[in-house]
């Protein structure tokens, strides 16, 4: 299972991402840039309606990293909408300093 690592309210780290790929899907992906990459993911047992948002850091001279955040993505939010919340956690996440 996931061992949170918090690395701030909008994120917790996941410590060991190989059994986390083995319990989730990815959906989609939603953002890519060359410092991090956001996906849409699901549980491969939950429907679809419940999604969560995976942050994948790939920082130069950096060892990747994996990050859950921590509010769930319903299929009443319009895709603005989630994009704006994920925006304005990704800027308090890098500001904040990514461990």
């Amino acid at each position: 299972m996931v061992s949170p690592n918090e690395k701030d309210s909008e994120f917790i780290q996941i410590t060991d991402f190989e059994e986390f790929e083995e319990t989730h899907q990815i959906d989609k992906v939603i953002k890519t840039s060359s410092l991090y990459t956001i996906k849409l993911i699901s549980g491969k047992n939950t429907p679809d309606f419940c999604r969560e948002v995976l942050l994948l850091e790939h920082l130069p001279a950096k060892k990747s990293e994996a990050y859950l955040w921590v509010h769930k993505v319903n299929s009443d939010a319009t895709q603005i909408e989630v994009m704006r919340k994920i925006n304005t956690a990704l800027e308090s996440f890098f500001e904040n300093g990514s461990k």
